[in-house]
């Protein structure tokens, strides 16, 4: 898997920006406790991740954040 370098970059208040302060503390408690997804490429840069509850989330190569899609059915970013 070739790392996406601007996902990397990320930072914890950069997701709060973007989605909201919440989420981003209940992702982090999830990484912590090991309910985090499973995370593969396609090759292209396209990142995918599998959650334990089997729910995908898509962020394709070369798009912004908002491009994502996610099988949750939540509008907008999860």
């Amino acid at each position: 898997m070739t790392p996406r370098t601007d996902l990397l970059a990320l930072t914890p208040d950069t997701l709060a920006a973007l989605a909201n302060r919440g989420l981003v503390k209940r992702a982090v408690k999830e990484l912590d406790a090991g309910a985090g997804p499973d995370v593969s490429d396609d090759g292209d840069g396209t990142v995918r991740g599998r959650f334990p509850d089997g729910t995908e989330a898509v962020l394709p190569a070369g798009a912004d954040l908002d491009a994502g899609s996610c099988t949750c059915g939540a509008p907008g970013l999860c």
